[in-house]
């Protein structure tokens, strides 16, 4: 009997959704064309694709987000980012959207920005950001810990000249 109420609950919400917005299916038509046209690096098509699924239903988060992933292929960083801030204030929660946005943070020099995407999608369970922050937090580690062992060979070469040339002077 619950399955049953499940099911049908879910085809009236679903014909309700469908007929209280006729352009999903279009956006939906024109989402899968932009993926078909990513796939085969027809990259023009693809963001008119993505457009117009925006268009239609301006709340379709993938579809910002896979815009901004058409123009980060194209190298239009901004676009890229643009498209998936859009994304991000749309589904915040969404590990993907912060991830590829660090990319073209990164891409146009904005260190500060890409690691904070990281570590946002890193939260949100994104693996691979959460490997990358691991390799990164190790890699700051080394050079924090190369650093100060190259400032200690340098207090001890100086406080080394310093008693060869001046004999008398105790130095801490």
């Amino acid at each position: 009997m619950f399955k049953r109420s499940l099911v049908i609950g879910f085809l009236l919400v679903s014909t309700t959704c469908m007929y209280a917005n006729p352009n999903i299916r279009g956006a939906e038509a024109a989402f899968k064309k932009g993926c078909d046209f990513f796939s085969k690096s027809n990259f023009q098509g693809a963001i008119s694709q993505f457009s117009i699924a925006i268009n239609e239903v301006p709340k379709a988060s993938n579809a910002w987000a896979m815009r901004g992933r058409v123009h980060y292929s194209l190298s239009n960083y901004n676009a890229s980012i643009s498209d998936y801030t859009v994304a991000i204030n749309i589904d915040p929660k969404v590990g993907d959207f912060y991830y590829f946005r660090a990319f073209a943070y990164a891409s146009l020099g904005n260190a500060n920005a890409a690691l904070n995407d990281i570590r946002t999608a890193a939260s949100l369970g994104h693996v691979d950001a959460k490997n990358q922050l691991a390799i990164y937090e190790a890699q700051q580690a080394t050079m924090r810990a190369q650093q100060e062992a190259d400032r200690k060979k340098t207090r001890e070469f100086v406080n080394q000249t310093i008693q060869e040339r001046f004999p008398g002077i105790k130095l801490s």
